[in-house]
C-alpha cells in the first residue's frame, strides 16, 4: 500500500541514476516496479525511453504492452505518443506468432 509508495518513492532518484548501468531486462522489471502511479515516476521513464525506444524489437509480448501501457499512462508527452504507436507496430507485426492467450490482451 501507501508504504511500499513510499519505498518505491525513495528508491526513484536512484534508479535513475543507475538506468545507464541497466541492461535491457534490468530496465524493464524498474518499468515494472514502477507502473502503478506511473505519472507519478515520470522521471525514470522519461530517461529511460533512449534505452527502451530502440529495443522495441527485442521486446518479449509482455514487455511491450507495459511499454504500451505507461504510454497511454504518460500520452501528454508526444515520445509517449510515438513510443505507443511503435509497441502497436512491433505488436501486429508479431501478430502470427502470439499465443492464445497474448492475442487476448491485445
Amino acid at each position: 500500500g501507501l508504504r511500499c509508495r513510499h519505498l518505491l518513492d525513495a528508491a526513484l532518484e536512484r534508479a535513475v541514476e543507475l538506468l545507464p548501468q541497466m541492461g535491457l531486462g534490468d530496465v524493464m522489471r524498474a518499468w515494472q516496479g514502477f507502473i502503478r502511479f506511473s505519472r507519478d515516476r515520470r522521471d525514470f521513464y522519461k530517461a529511460a525511453l533512449p534505452r527502451v525506444r530502440p529495443e522495441l524489437g527485442r521486446l518479449a509480448v509482455p514487455h511491450l504492452f507495459l511499454a504500451m501501457r505507461v504510454a497511454r499512462d504518460l500520452n501528454r508527452d508526444n515520445e509517449f505518443i510515438d513510443l505507443h504507436a511503435a509497441c502497436a507496430t512491433e505488436l501486429i507485426m508479431k501478430m502470427d506468432s502470439l499465443s492464445l492467450a497474448e492475442s487476448a490482451q491485445c
